[in-house]
């Protein structure tokens, strides 16, 4: 009976839509913050960010917490946090961590049994390039490093990874049409080692993708 009424209260609660709202307010602060349209230095209230976002306090509380893991907010006392900001070392450090963990993950991919889905995404890849679409190039970049990290089977890895992917935020000022070419030709040989099973190509591949994706996030953000 005891067990039957915890599954009933579990089925009455919303968990879900609270999460949602938190992981709003966080890619909502965390792309101010990469953009510089929160700046270094400025504080950021509890009760002036829920009237702002029109969400209440608690989702802006645990937003700030899980900006303070990521290193772009400090937070104080009084219910407030301090904006830390980007520097040249926070870009450097994320690169590296995604470049680990992504070349294992493409490595990890060669084992997968159907690899199809990756082409549908390279296809989805080419058609936003023909049509000039660049910026719809985001998102068809992230769902290719997604299928990548599903098709790795780890389902840690692939949390932490969806955690990380900020690439786009963090790469201002890039051209979108140069980036754009430059990363899908990165990407059809990425593919290409997974489709090939050779993981040390694949993840040799990957590697030098995050690495120039590091390189030219570096020119743009000052000494």
């Amino acid at each position: 009976m005891q067990g039957k009424l915890h599954t009933l209260y579990m089925k009455n609660i919303s968990p879900i839509k609270m999460w949602s709202a938190r992981e709003q307010v966080v890619n909502s602060l965390r792309e101010a913050i990469l953009t510089s349209e929160l700046k270094a230095g400025e504080r950021l209230v509890l009760s002036d960010l829920s009237a702002r976002l029109g969400v209440s306090v608690t989702p802006i509380r645990e937003a700030l917490q899980s900006l303070e893991r990521e290193g772009l907010v400090q937070l104080m006392p009084h219910k407030e946090a301090v904006v830390v900001g980007i520097d040249r070392k926070y870009v450097t450090d994320y690169y590296v961590t995604r470049a680990i963990l992504e070349s294992e993950a493409a490595a990890m991919a060669c084992d997968a049994k159907d690899m199809t889905v990756l082409l549908g995404h390279l296809k989805r890849m080419e058609q936003v390039i023909e049509e000039e679409r660049y910026q719809d190039y985001a998102d068809a970049n992230y769902e290719l490093h997604e299928a990548i990290w599903i098709l790795a089977d780890n389902e840690r890895m692939e949390g932490i990874l969806k955690t990380l992917f900020i690439s786009n935020s963090l790469a201002r000022n890039t051209s979108l049409k140069d980036n754009a070419l430059v990363s899908f030709g990165e990407h059809k040989e990425i593919v290409k080692a997974i489709q090939m099973r050779n993981k040390q190509d694949a993840r040799q591949k990957m590697h030098a993708h995050m690495m120039r994706s590091l390189r030219d996030t570096l020119s743009k953000y000052e000494e």
